[in-house]
């Protein structure tokens, strides 16, 4: 199973910490977050077309390295594969039913820490 570690600050440490450290905090704890949370799925991407243990480009008469495809773990990724230009729009497809995940939405502080630290 998956394990979690989840970190809680008490009220008192925010308020003692300024506005540009809050900030940072919460921006560090975001991108933690968002590394975490994020899931990929290996396996779904692969060529549209096969030739050989190849891909044939989607746009052209070239073949393309497998790997393009198969490398990818998200969709957005796939239908590009990888950001690759050179490789022909429709190389690859995503094969899982569903659609990768978004990206989380980041924590951001309460509204409430926010005036109390203001009154400081």
């Amino acid at each position: 199973g998956r394990e979690t570690l989840r970190v809680r600050q008490s009220p008192e440490t925010v308020r003692a910490l300024s506005p540009a450290m809050r900030v940072a905090a919460v921006l560090c704890g975001a991108m933690v977050l968002m590394l975490h949370i994020v899931r990929t799925e290996a396996g779904c991407c692969d060529c549209t077309r096969r030739d050989g243990n190849s891909c044939r480009d989607g746009s052209s008469k070239h073949r393309r390295k497998r790997s393009f495809c198969t490398d990818q773990k998200t969709q957005a990724e796939c239908l590009t594969a990888g950001d690759n230009h050179w490789v022909g729009a429709g190389t690859c497809k995503w094969t899982c039913k569903s659609p990768s995940p978004p990206p989380p939405t980041p924590p951001f502080p309460s509204p409430e820490l926010e005036s109390k630290s203001e009154d400081l």
